[in-house]
Order: structure tokens, then C-alpha cells, then sequence
């Protein structure tokens, strides 16, 4: 297993908690990464437009610049999060290969916080209690999975899954 560089662990604080705001030295102490070395990959994220740096007084603030950039980059970091976590892999175990797996909601568009949970529907007449607990540890949010049978959801729910990323399966719009 390779060993994440630290340019990725840092972005990786700002994609889980974005609303949070950060000084460089409680990155470099919680990463255990020199503060000279934060320093240069936040001057490195910030000309990249995905972190703003704000002075208030002697210390320097950090956060997420939740705009273009970094909303495309943080739904390529929620996807990949979704399949290394395993979850795909559960889900289409669980339910007999469901004809669907659709990640919709805030968490898809990279636009979720640290308080949004992870919304999934599963195209399935299934009906299962599942555990997701060791997901949610994982994934550090709450999963709500949505089982449905496309034929019947509403037009407004089925736009809302269309604008969503399909991670398994097929999504037939009617």
C-alpha cells in the first residue's frame, strides 16, 4: 500500500470538514507534517483556488474555497471515498446486483459539509435493515439509503436521482 503524500492529506482535511476554518500549525500538528512544509502546499492549494488564506491578527486563517474548483475536486474525492470504502461493494452484495446504486443529493455535487450524510437509492424491490455503521466510521457521515422502484418515484425525485452519479447499474429515465 503506498503512503498518501502530504499535498493529498492536507486537501484531504479541507474535503471532509470545509466549513472549518484551520491555522497552519494545527494542520502541521495533526498531520505531523513541519510547518514549513504546510506552508508551501497551502501557498501551492491557494494558488490552485482551493483554499482561501485570511490574516486576523498574527495568526493566518485557512478554509476551503468552495467554489468551482474545489467542488469538482471534492466530488472526484467523495467518489473515490464511496468505492475505497467499500460500500459499492456492500450494497451490490447485499442486494443481488440492484438494477441501480445512484449517489444523489449534496454528497455527489461535492457541495456536502461535515454535518451532510450520503445519500444512495438502490433500484430494487428489496426491502433490507442494513448495518452501515462500519460505512458511516469510514465515510465519517451518516448514510441514508433510499430503496425504490424507478416506475414509481415521483417525476421530482427522479430528476433529483438523474443529476446524481450512477455508481452501479443503469439508470432508465422513462
Amino acid at each position: 500500500m503506498f503512503e498518501k503524500k502530504n499535498n493529498e492529506r492536507i486537501k484531504e482535511i479541507f474535503f471532509e470538514n470545509p466549513s472549518k476554518v484551520y491555522s497552519l500549525r494545527e494542520i502541521a500538528r495533526t498531520l505531523k507534517i513541519s510547518p514549513s512544509n504546510v506552508h508551501l502546499i497551502i501557498r501551492g492549494l491557494a494558488k490552485e483556488g482551493l483554499i482561501s488564506r485570511k490574516k486576523k491578527g498574527n495568526i493566518g486563517e485557512l478554509q476551503a474555497k468552495r467554489e468551482e474548483i474545489f467542488i469538482w475536486q471534492k466530488k472526484l474525492y467523495n467518489l473515490s471515498q464511496v468505492y475505497s470504502s467499500g460500500l459499492k461493494i456492500f450494497l451490490e452484495r447485499e442486494y443481488g446486483h440492484p438494477e441501480a446504486i445512484i449517489l444523489f443529493g449534496s454528497y455527489s455535487r461535492g457541495e456536502d459539509t461535515e454535518t451532510s450524510d450520503i445519500d444512495l437509492a438502490v433500484a430494487t424491490t428489496k426491502k433490507l435493515s442494513l448495518n452501515l455503521t462500519l460505512y458511516e466510521k469510514k465515510l465519517k457521515r451518516k448514510i441514508s439509503i433510499h430503496e425504490i422502484t424507478l416506475e414509481k418515484v415521483s417525476e421530482e425525485f427522479l430528476n433529483n436521482l438523474a443529476n446524481g452519479l450512477v455508481i452501479t447499474g443503469y439508470l432508465k429515465i422513462k
